[in-house]
């Protein structure tokens, strides 16, 4: 009996442990939030979970024990789910995502997501089978509408990279360059083909590839690079260039991921930052109209002010947020807070995950990003972004982020763009055609194209559009123009291209429009600016000939054609080497390249003539702007003539005054040698005679030596002139001391002849150092002529010599006198070859005019500076400065 009511206690614990368990397994089941069926292994109900009822809109009494197949009056009878329960299911133990479309009547269309296990039931009982649904409708709807935006963007990038003016490139998820338009060609330098799939750090600069490849990076992972980010590039001749990317992720054709992005040359527009007014306009912008939720905190947690997002997001209004607080709004129990906090605090902003709780208590999760800044009190500040990063609200965002970013592109581009319905409406148009045109878009959208073009222009424009909207055609270009809202014209070069779908039929048509305003206005100038040029070369007196940088004569005028003798059409058929000899083609084609580098060259250039002969021109050459050279030249034949014959009489004169100085040497030679051998005689009979003279042979003797010495002075003037006319002079530089080695000798020399003539002379010398690289010969020359003369030309008083020195160390000697002086009007002349104050036989004093102009010749020698002031009857002062 006590083993019996053991084993009847047993199996009552049993039974209550099996209804524990049904009853905890029912309860999972009922709370699970899919669909959830429990099938046996007939394919009948055994148990469905609430959230099944609550869905298909069914009961118990209609569900439970019935073949799945019957379910819903038939709605299950679904081949697909017949395959998955009686074909795969058998064969495997479970499967997993598989795809069911079904119109069911209670509900309507749906796409489901099936997923199957077989379970042994507990003690050996035959197995059962789970059957978990999910409603994937309304994502494979978000999903369809992000591959067509995806699609149309990719259709609507084609056309801008493809004939815009936008500096465009496109790069795989391993940033390998698919293609580059031609704008980006023209900025970079490169040839697409040069750089299609390579890398793109073949871009930039060698030492800033990796801070490049960073902010790109940064700018795909960000959500707000919707300004762009300036990277420097290295163009194809080594120079860099500034320029804001605007990189964003889509998808091409074929699905895959690829990266767009519109680079804009920000090089020479880059000025200065953007006004705080603006930025402060931007943020309210950015702020308001943001569709993540913002809040704008204090760091202890305290919120001053949320976005209409934040509001909508929690469910609260701004007042409400601001008196809740962060913690009001943030899960306080999310370990990742604190964490969060601290890196903010260490680094001022913080990116990561964290659990947010909305007024109705469900509790999302959401990126944040977080900075700490200082408003314009001073005070500490902290924003954070606030993102529902749920399923839905990722696919809703990508959605409403692939939509923008078609929005921004067309916005940025410096194109005037926009989508037109089949009757010509501007629907959507960026800024740049609300710019041009000055209407707004919301009045583009209500006008057609024909209300803002020139009325000239509109038949043209309009056959076109029709032809397009027929399928004559598939695009069309012309050069038109708009109307301006206050009436002034604007030229363009419009692009019209005719989108279609798949099946053919018209969807939308986009127009790109460059305004080409100044263009026009520039070829109107050029042209009024070549028929004045055409006028005035026309009637120019000289020739004028216009070449292209390869030497070939693109223009010629009348003159030239008449100087030359061919005709115009002969002449435009030439090259510089044509009608240049041939000895000179090429040295003139040097002339010529020189000239392409420099931009201008004047020199004399030979022509020949079309009977052959050699014309003499000066050649006046100068390169334009747009890379033609302009050359006038004038016939110099005439004056050739006279310079040669201005030569050759110069050349004999040359001749003349050369035989003249040889015959000078010559005769001064021939006239020194007997004067010396008379001078000894002389002296030989006067000291023969010296006791047995009477004062008249003395007086004699004295006026042969004085004679003697005129004589022979005169002939040393001579024979240096001559030297130095002939080159025949050959200093020597050396070191001398003016002091002991020439001046204090030159006074012992002269003070007998002064004393002879009555005169004081005086030798002064107060410098100690006075050491000079010169001639010894020519400065010793110098000093005696100037203290000869100085005693010559004063017949009382005294003559002084004086050696001192200026402010800046250079030696000075003065040879001063109180003679007869120089008139003022004879400075200017006092040291030129044969010149003299006096002439004539009844002159006052004898000489030459040699002697000045030789000490001003050997002063050029040693570089010295001959200086003279004199008054007429008062005395002279000659200055010889030493360098």
């Amino acid at each position: 009996m006590k083993n019996l009511k053991s084993v009847n206690n047993m199996k009552l614990f049993k039974s209550k442990s099996i209804e524990e368990i049904r009853e905890f397994a029912e309860n999972i089941v009922n709370t699970v939030r899919e669909p959830l069926l429990i099938l046996d292994r007939d394919l009948r109900v055994v148990k469905a979970s609430r959230s099944f009822f609550d869905f298909f809109k069914v009961n118990v009494d209609e569900t439970i024990g019935k073949l799945i197949y019957q379910l819903g009056n038939n709605q299950w009878d679904i081949p697909k789910l017949r395959e998955l329960l009686e074909t795969i299911l058998p064969e495997k133990t479970a499967f997993d995502n598989y795809e069911v479309e079904h119109d069911f009547s209670t509900i309507g269309k749906r796409i489901m997501l099936l997923n199957a296990r077989q379970i042994k039931r507990a003690f050996g009982k035959e197995k059962i089978i789970l059957l978990a649904i999910e409603d994937i409708t309304e994502r494979k709807r978000e999903e369809k509408t992000l591959s067509e935006t995806n699609r149309l963007t990719q259709e609507y990038l084609d056309i801008l990279f493809d004939h815009a003016n936008v500096p465009s490139i496109i790069w795989d998820t391993s940033f390998v360059i698919k293609y580059i338009n031609h704008a980006f060609e023209k900025l970079s330098g490169y040839d697409w083909t040069e750089v299609t799939d390579k890398k793109i750090d073949i871009l930039f600069p060698e030492n800033k590839v990796d801070s490049a490849m960073a902010l790109i990076k940064g700018a795909l992972q960000s959500d707000e690079n919707m300004g762009g980010t300036e990277v420097d590039i290295l163009t194809k001749n080594k120079d860099i260039k500034t320029v804001l990317w605007n990189p964003k992720n889509i998808l091409d054709k074929a699905g895959n991921q690829i990266v767009a992005t519109i680079a804009q040359d920000i090089t020479a527009l880059k000025r200065s930052e953007i006004s705080l007014r603006e930025s402060e306009e931007k943020y309210r912008s950015f702020f308001e109209n943001s569709l993540d939720a913002i809040l704008l905190t204090s760091p202890d947690g305290k919120i001053f002010s949320a976005n209409p997002a934040a509001c909508k997001t929690f469910g609260y209004s701004e007042e409400e947020l601001i008196k809740l607080g962060r913690s009001g709004v943030v899960d306080m129990t999310d370990p990742q807070l604190p964490v969060l906090l601290a890196e903010r605090a260490l680094k001022g902003k913080v990116q990561g995950e964290l659990t947010f709780v909305r007024k109705d208590g469900t509790h999302f999760l959401a990126d944040i990003s977080s900075a700490i800044f200082k408003d314009n009190k001073g005070l500490e500040r902290t924003s954070m972004i606030i993102r529902d990063i749920t399923d839905r609200k990722k696919a809703e965002q990508k959605v409403r982020e692939s939509e923008r970013r078609f929005r921004a592109i067309i916005d940025q581009a410096p194109l005037s763009i926009a989508l037109l319905d089949m009757e010509g409406h501007p629907v959507i148009s960026n800024l740049c055609l609300s710019n041009m045109l000055g209407y707004s878009s919301d009045e583009l959208s209500k006008m057609k194209f024909v209300d803002f073009t020139y009325p000239e222009d509109v038949e043209e424009d309009l056959n076109q559009f029709n032809d397009l909207i027929s399928g004559k055609i598939t695009r069309y270009s012309m050069e038109k123009r708009f109307v301006h809202k206050y009436g002034n014209l604007v030229w363009v070069n419009l692009l019209v291209t005719m989108l279609r779908g798949e099946n053919g039929i018209p969807r939308e048509i986009i127009g790109m429009a460059e305004d080409i305003t100044g263009r026009k206005n520039k070829e109107k100038e050029i042209k009024e600016s070549e028929e004045k040029f055409r006028i005035i070369t026309e009637n120019s007196a000289d020739p004028i000939f216009i070449a292209n940088s390869s030497g070939r004569y693109l223009y010629v005028n009348t003159k030239a054609v008449q100087m030359l003798g061919y005709s115009k059409e002969e002449m435009l058929s030439f090259t510089i080497a044509d009608i240049s000899p041939q000895r000179k083609v090429r040295e003139y084609f040097q002339i010529f390249r020189q000239l392409l580098k420099e931009g201008s060259s004047f020199t004399e250039v030979e022509l020949v003539k079309k009977d052959g002969k050699i014309l003499p021109t000066d050649f006046n050459a100068v390169l334009l702007p747009n890379g033609f050279v302009y050359v006038s030249c004038r016939d110099i034949t005439e004056r050739k003539r006279a310079e040669k014959e201005l030569i050759e009489a110069k050349e004999k004169a040359e001749e003349s005054d050369k035989l003249k100085s040889e015959f000078l040497a010559q005769m001064s030679h021939e006239i020194r040698t007997p004067i010396n051998i008379l001078l000894g005689n002389v002296d030989y009979l006067n000291d023969l005679l010296a006791e047995k003279k009477d004062s008249g042979a003395s007086d004699c003797f004295d006026s042969i030596k004085v004679a003697s010495r005129r004589i022979i002075r005169t002939i040393d003037l001579i024979l240096n002139i001559s030297e130095l006319q002939t080159s025949g002079y050959k200093p020597v530089f050396v070191k001398i001391d003016l002091d002991s080695e020439i001046l204090k000798k030159l006074y012992r020399e002269n003070q007998l002849y002064a004393t002879q003539a009555g005169l004081e002379i005086i030798y002064t010398c107060n410098e100690k150092d006075t050491k000079v690289i010169a001639d010894e010969y020519s400065v010793t020359k110098i000093f005696s002529n100037l203290i000869e003369n100085a005693i010559k030309f004063t017949k009382k008083g005294k003559v002084e010599i004086l050696i001192m020195k200026n402010k800046t160390g250079n030696i000075i000697v003065e040879i001063k006198d109180t003679g007869i002086g120089i008139s003022k009007e004879f400075l200017p002349k006092v040291f030129k070859l044969f010149v003299q104050e006096e002439h004539g036989y009844s002159r006052s004093f004898d000489g030459n005019g040699l002697g000045l102009s030789l000490v001003k010749n050997y002063c050029d020698i040693n570089k010295a500076i001959i200086e003279v002031e004199s008054e007429k009857n008062v005395g002279s002062t000659f200055r010889v400065i030493f360098s």
